[in-house]
């Protein structure tokens, strides 16, 4: 976006995007539905305040809606590509969900330094909140920017309490690898597909409630 990168630059982290989009496919056994928004389009760019990070966002090309995942920070390795290429792959509008299955893409493939992790397990982080009693239960962690210490400005997620976003985004994380590992790629699936005729269907996709899930991940 600010035409300052080589054009060999420019490549290796289209390749890089590619790959990680290959990945998370394969992961999940899924296509990457051209035909439903067309293709993903990748931004490059600047630090964003100064922070390396990835952000989805829904725009237009061409008049048509399209995917844009934006990418700032570019020098060294990038950072949440593959949890907001996720989020391009399954866009929904619960923010709990969508970050329950994209956060554990980071940390299978992608850079174990990206936020929330910033280089330690999420569990560690959720065991740590717990220890110093800022854990937040998940039944609060709402749809919507407002429950995770954020908000919007120009279009774009901006914190507005960088405590309760890496507590909130630690724990989503921490819940989306416990649900993988324990109940399996499809159930997960499952449960994001009917979210979007039921609001969160943890009984019908776990046959557990969130309280009961929450117990058992904790």
């Amino acid at each position: 976006m600010t035409g300052q990168l080589s054009q060999n630059r420019v490549n290796e982290l289209a390749n890089y995007a590619q790959g990680a989009l290959k990945q998370i496919l394969e992961f999940w056994s899924v296509g990457p539905r051209i035909d439903d928004f067309g293709k993903i389009r990748v931004e490059l760019d600047k630090p964003r305040a100064g922070t390396y990070a990835s952000v989805f966002v829904w725009g237009k090309v061409d008049g048509r809606k399209t995917r844009i995942v934006k990418i700032f920070g570019v020098e060294e390795k990038q950072q949440m590509v593959f949890h907001k290429l996720t989020h391009a792959v399954f866009p929904n509008n619960d923010k709990l969900i969508r970050n329950m299955m994209g956060i554990p893409m980071e940390v299978k493939f992608g850079n174990p330094l990206t936020f929330p992790m910033c280089g330690y397990p999420n569990i560690a982080w959720v065991l740590a909140f717990k220890k110093v009693k800022s854990y937040i239960p998940l039944q609060e962690l709402g749809p919507n920017h407002e429950q995770w210490g954020m908000s919007t400005k120009g279009g774009l997620p901006v914190v507005v309490n960088k405590a309760r976003q890496h507590t909130a985004y630690a724990e989503s994380g921490s819940l989306g690898m416990y649900l993988l590992n324990t109940y399996g790629v499809d159930k997960v699936k499952s449960f994001n597909r009917l979210s979007h005729q039921k609001e969160r269907p943890w009984t019908e996709a776990f046959g557990l409630s969130l309280g009961e899930l929450e117990k058992s991940w904790v």
